[in-house]
């Protein structure tokens, strides 16, 4: 993981490109005040992103957080998750939420080690998904 920088970004076209890379043919999830996080590898290339956005009542959606192929297994995904929390945080969200494809066992791993939750919304958003939260202290 030495040498892996993550930073916020507003260069939508490169997260664009990012999110392209990572999940091809799927839809955009950035909507109008998203905030943008990359991931870059040592040599400077994006290869992981995560997106999230104030969805009210206090509570900080994170849309998607993903990485190449060549950049997981190595731990980078908890970075993606806490970048968001330290946001939530410092902008006085209350919680997070967000959700995993039931069939991606890793990332609802890497969520529920995180501290999330598993939750049935009023409201599913996504077929075939697992909704989970964190309250943010």
């Amino acid at each position: 993981m030495t040498g892996y920088r993550l930073h916020k970004t507003t260069d939508i076209d490169l997260s664009r490109r990012v999110f392209a890379e990572i999940v091809p043919g799927d839809v955009w999830p950035g909507v109008d005040g998203s905030i943008y996080w990359l991931m870059r590898n040592p040599s400077g290339m994006a290869c992981g992103i995560t997106i999230a956005h104030d969805c009210g009542y206090r509570t900080l959606y994170g849309s998607f957080r993903g990485l190449k192929a060549t950049c997981r297994g190595i731990g980078l995904d908890r970075r993606l998750i806490a970048a968001r929390e330290r946001y939530a945080k410092s902008h006085g969200f209350e919680y997070v939420i967000t959700y995993a494809l039931a069939t991606n066992g890793p990332s609802i791993k890497g969520l529920l080690n995180a501290g999330y939750l598993i939750y049935d919304p009023a409201n599913p958003w996504a077929d075939g998904a697992v909704y989970v939260y964190k309250q943010i202290k």
